[in-house]
This record gives structure tokens, C-alpha cells and sequence, in this order.
């Protein structure tokens, strides 16, 4: 009965590396200056997957920034108020 496993299915060793670089990650479509209240077409979604996945973008819509930030640069929570 061993053989047949847990019966968990979870990705092996050398699937995680490559899950990461097929997700998505979000970032800033422009150049925004402090005090920004982001709206979804602030967003955008680029790989590699090691940030806030776009299914968040409902939880930072109608946030602000509370810093400046340049297109293309990941969306970090620190960014907002």
C-alpha cells in the first residue's frame, strides 16, 4: 500500500521553480506621484510570480500611494497608506 503514495498531490522539488516563473506578478502600467488613488488600470500583470498576483486587485483599488512609484516596478505593499 506504501507505493501508492499519500495521496496528496503537491508539485515536486523541480516544479516550484518553474510555477514561480509562470505566474504573475503586479506592477504599475505608468509613473505615479504620491498620494494616488489607484484604480485597476494602474495595474498590470508581468512575470516572474514572486509578488502580489493580480486576483489582489481588488484589494488595492481605491488605495493611495504613499510614495511615488515608476512604471513597471512591482506593486509592493509598503507603497501604500
Amino acid at each position: 500500500e506504501s507505493a501508492l503514495g499519500s495521496g496528496q498531490k503537491t508539485p515536486a522539488v523541480a516544479e516550484r521553480d518553474v510555477a514561480r516563473a509562470a505566474r504573475k506578478s503586479l506592477v504599475y502600467t505608468q509613473n505615479l506621484p504620491a498620494r494616488t488613488v489607484l484604480t485597476e488600470n494602474h495595474f498590470t500583470a508581468m512575470r516572474p510570480g514572486d509578488g502580489i498576483p493580480p486576483a489582489d486587485i481588488p484589494k488595492l483599488v481605491g488605495r493611495i500611494l504613499n510614495r511615488a512609484v515608476r512604471m513597471y516596478t512591482k506593486v509592493k505593499l509598503s507603497d501604500l497608506a
